[in-house]
């Protein structure tokens, strides 16, 4: 028993003593054999192979979760189908959600990016970062105050470099900035619209609606803010040729358009709530539709009586409103939207108070006998039942004592003053509750923001002179604000001459002057007849023009950057420096040491990936990919030509593929391999597993060092001395053994 277990001990020392003894260097073969000894196509099919079983995979998943069961099984059994969303409605609500998802995530990332710890790059005259048309260089400028506008304003407001490059629109109306702001000379910025503004002007239009050269002016097409109306109304029925009013009524094409005028006798406000109603009214009234009766007083009553006097006050005051606290002949405004309209007109306001100025000039100049006889016969010749032969029985008397004095009252008469002035709604206010605008006649014309300012300084001087009978009255003025406006121009000699708006409004003898209302609607009847463009013709209902409503476009949506896309383009981390990326240069084509057949590296990816060892993909020829890291020179003392092994890439996954790619490199002095080369084992070696550059594609790497599989593959040998000893050992014990067991 004794003998046996040394005879085993023996055995298990010999086991042990085999690895210690061994090589690491056999170790280092073998894992290199295990590497290496696979073959290009082994290589290549389990890449393939592990591609397409994810692949799979993933398709599997998507189909499974593309392909729900529309209707189940159960379903179709009871009866009870229910119809399931659709797979390409399914996929879309998944891409939507990512969308959410990746736009939440950016946000995120957005939020935590802290800016106190960036810095601003320096800003280039040829580098445009957000792509508005303004450079990097020049944007900085504005936004820094160090080019300004000619009146010295800031074209970004208050704006910092950073808030303008976010964008390519800093305000969104459809026009990059770039479009909205040209400078001269490098000295001054000129706006063609404000870039901080979607509506520059502020009249309503968005810039990208409007032509350039109307962005920065108020109104449309040069100017024009709305239109002038026109209105002459008399009934020739009457027989009366001072029957009648004449007015007008401004329509504003814009926003925000405020009509100011110093002198206002009376001021009747629209009420909001009527705004869109009335504009509803305008377009019927220009149609002949039903609804512009709105503005009557026959949309509340069928007719006019007394009891209803407080009913049809009330529809009107519903509309119009009377400012209780203005003040007569001070100043008031109206401001008016796109589409509003208001009537303004000259007015007697106070017919008693008119009277008692006309009773007192007659008895200043007659008798109070002279006075009732004169009452007594002008109600006979003007009453319901005229009294003729009271006329002719009386009127030689009357005439004698009348007719001396007739020059002084025709005199005092004509200049006599009574209460009025303009009004604002006035006539509207009328038409609603008890008065109607017709027979009427109606011309219009297109009126600019400065014309509008005339008209209003025209308006407030005529109302502080009040009201009179024949030569300042309601005709008188507006046939005269008309006129100023449209009715005159200047010729190629200089001289004021009449165009065809001009509008007949008097009949003159002597210094007298009757201004009549049925003289300017002969006048607007004849530009009819003639066809004078703005012509409206009789209105039933008299409104303001009416307008197409207005859809404000925006145009293409601006291009936005975040802060994470600005990192590296116009900002950076604080004393960070900013390495340029050097031009690719090329190099001259390396020839290969005789005896080895390799591929040279290729040396246009040399100074980048600094300090790394990322892999670069070029596109060689047609469905090549060759991945190549610089290597660190050899220490061999020498001067040696780098080496590179070659190991086919798959195309798809190139990056996989340089993580699994063993590399050989031999340093030797190119004189001893030139001529050692059939005889060196080592060299022979490498011919063996050097792949052809022309059928192969390849993967080039150079690594710092030497790996150590690669050296032992060249070097190692197995220790057969060592084995060949043990084996003896073994042998002489089993030898003695055998002999002292057959003793």
């Amino acid at each position: 028993m004794k003998k046996n277990c040394r005879f085993v001990a023996m055995v298990l020392a010999s086991a042990l003593v085999l690895p210690a003894v061994s090589p690491l260097s056999v170790l280092a073969e073998n894992d290199a054999t295990e590497v290496a000894g696979e073959t290009t196509e082994e290589i290549t099919a389990k890449v393939e192979s592990n591609t397409t079983e994810e692949n799979s995979k993933e398709q599997n998943e998507e189909e499974e979760f593309l392909e729900p069961e529309i209707v189940s099984t159960e379903n179709l059994e009871t009866g009870n189908v229910i119809v399931a969303e659709t797979k390409d409605e399914l996929k879309q609500d998944t891409v939507e959600d990512s969308e959410e998802k990746n736009a939440q995530e950016e946000q995120k990332d957005q939020n935590e990016i802290d800016l106190d710890k960036y810095e601003l790059m320096d800003a280039r005259g040829d580098k445009d970062f957000n792509n508005d048309g303004i450079s990097d260089l020049m944007t900085k400028l504005l936004c820094d105050g160090e080019i300004l506008t000619k009146d010295g304003k800031k074209v970004f407001g208050e704006a910092s470099y950073l808030d303008v490059q976010k964008s390519d629109d800093f305000d969104s109306d459809g026009l990059k900035n770039g479009e909205e702001v040209i400078v001269e000379n490098d000295e001054y910025a000129v706006l063609l619209s404000d870039p901080t503004k979607v509506d520059s002007d502020e009249d309503g239009y968005n810039d990208f609606d409007e032509k350039s050269e109307d962005r920065m002016v108020y109104g449309i097409n040069g100017g024009v803010v709305g239109s002038v109306r026109l209105v002459a109304r008399h009934d020739e029925s009457t027989k009366n040729p001072t029957h009648g009013h004449v007015y007008i009524v401004y329509t504003s094409y814009v926003d925000n358009l405020k009509l100011s005028i110093d002198d206002i006798y009376g001021y009747y406000v629209t009420n909001e709530a009527y705004r869109e109603k009335l504009q509803d009214a305008a377009k019927a009234a220009a149609t002949g539709e039903e609804g512009a009766e709105i503005v009557s007083w026959r949309s509340t009553v069928d007719e006019i009586t007394e009891a209803n006097a407080p009913q049809r006050a009330k529809a009107t005051e519903d509309i119009y409103i009377v400012d209780a606290e203005h003040e007569p002949h001070t100043p008031a405004s109206v401001t008016l939207n796109r589409g509003d309209y208001v009537s303004i007109g000259h007015y007697s306001v106070d017919a008693v108070a008119t009277q008692q100025v006309y009773k007192d000039i007659v008895n200043g100049i007659y008798t109070p006998e002279v006075v009732d006889e004169l009452m007594k016969l002008y109600s006979a010749a003007t009453g319901a039942n005229p009294d003729i032969e009271y006329v002719k029985a009386h009127l030689p008397e009357i005439a004698a004592v009348v007719v001396p004095k007739l020059p002084e009252l025709i005199n005092k008469s004509y200049n006599a003053i009574t209460p009025g002035g303009v009004c604002f709604n006035r006539e509207f206010y009328n038409q609603k509750f008890e008065f109607d605008q017709g027979p009427n006649e109606i011309i219009e014309h297109d009126i600019t923001l400065d014309q509008t300012k005339k008209m209003s300084e025209f308006y407030a001087v005529e109302s502080g002179k009040q009201y009179q009978v024949m030569p300042h009255n309601c005709t008188s003025v507006a046939a005269d604000a008309w006129n100023t406006l449209f009715g005159f121009t200047t010729d190629e000699n200089g001289n004021i001459v009449k165009t065809q708006y001009y509008v007949a409004s008097a009949i003159r003898y002597l210094d007298y002057r009757a201004d009549l209302p049925v003289i300017v609607k002969n006048s607007i009847r004849i530009m009819g007849k003639i066809g004078v463009d703005g012509y409206v013709g009789p209105k039933t209902y008299v409104t303001g023009k009416a307008l197409e409503k207005y859809e404000k476009s925006t145009g293409a949506a601006p291009t936005t950057f975040t802060t994470l896309q600005m990192i590296g383009a116009i900002i950076k981390e604080k004393g960070k420096a900013i390495v340029p990326t050097p031009e690719v240069v090329p190099t001259p084509e390396v020839v290969p040491t005789p005896g080895v057949v390799v591929n040279p590296v290729d040396s246009g990816n040399k100074g980048n990936n600094t300090g790394s060892n990322m892999a670069s993909t070029n596109q060689i020829g047609t469905n090549q990919t060759e991945t190549v890291i610089p290597m660190v020179q050899s220490t061999v003392t020498a001067q040696v030509t780098p080496v590179l092994a070659t190991v086919p890439t798959v195309e798809s996954t190139p990056n996989r593929i340089a993580a699994h790619s063993t590399s050989k490199s031999v340093a030797a002095n190119d004189k001893e391999v030139v001529e050692d080369v059939e005889e060196s084992s080592e060299d022979a070696s490498l011919e063996e597993t050097t792949v052809d550059d022309e059928e192969k594609d390849t993967v080039s790497i150079e690594s710092e060092e030497t790996p150590l599989s690669a050296e032992g593959a060249s070097k190692a040998s197995f220790p057969w001395p060592v084995l060949i000893a043990i084996a003896a050992a073994i042998l002489c014990g089993i030898a003695v053994y055998a002999r002292k067991r057959a003793k």
